[in-house]
């Protein structure tokens, strides 16, 4: 009898990072929980792909917020080509998705599972203790309940900036969303959207709205 041994690593680029348990990368995706994303996407989501596949297709959403990659065509390039990144996102070779995917995703999603799949990672979080830390530096008096913090970011639009000037004054978009932001040192075209959240002490968002007097209505 002849034995054989096969050496794994020539047959995998990736072989040090898939088996290195110390892995941050890796580590950050396993500790997503699934069933959030999954007790949403099963019930919205009927899209091409296998059982299962809109979670995967979340998965990838994250991945290209974390790598920063600026476009869906970049998200599904990268996918088709690294072993890693198809890893984290329990995808496999055969099934990488086309940038239209992601657009039936989020017609099959809308606002509404997009939202509910924000409330099981905020549920998630608390559950964990982030959202309510004990800081010893804060007054041993103050009462029960969660600390959050106003904070706004100005968010570069996707759609044409180039709007026309009512008779009123106003200006109008090809997306009703964007206006005028006031003049800052940064942006030399001060348009787009305002995003306003708030944020648990510890950075978590918990809610956000495209204008500071939604948000408040919705708190409170």
């Amino acid at each position: 009898m002849v034995e054989y041994q096969l050496i794994l690593k020539p047959f995998s680029y990736s072989y040090d990072d898939l088996t290195d348990k110390e892995n941050d990368f890796i580590k950050y995706f396993e500790s997503i929980n699934l069933q959030s994303i999954s007790n949403v996407t099963d019930k919205y989501y009927q899209g091409p792909g296998p059982k299962g596949y809109g979670s995967s297709l979340i998965l990838s959403r994250i991945l290209k917020v974390k790598e920063l990659f600026f476009s869906d065509r970049i998200l599904a390039d990268k996918l088709a080509k690294n072993e890693i990144y198809r890893f984290v996102c329990l995808m496999d070779k055969n099934h990488t998705p086309s940038h239209n995917t992601y657009n039936t995703l989020r017609k099959s999603l809308g606002v509404e599972g997009y939202v509910e799949i924000h409330k099981n990672f905020i549920r998630d979080a608390q559950a964990l203790g982030p959202i309510d830390p004990y800081l010893p530096e804060l007054p041993k008096n103050r009462g029960k309940g969660i600390i959050l913090i106003a904070d706004s970011t100005f968010i570069y639009p996707t759609a044409s900036t180039k709007g026309e000037k009512q008779p009123d004054g106003r200006w109008l978009f090809s997306d009703p969303s964007l206006t005028f932001g006031r003049p800052h040192h940064k942006y030399k075209y001060p348009v787009g959207h305002r995003a306003h959240s708030l944020i648990t002490i510890t950075g978590i968002p918990v809610i956000s709205f495209g204008n500071s007097l939604a948000i408040l209505k919705a708190f409170y």
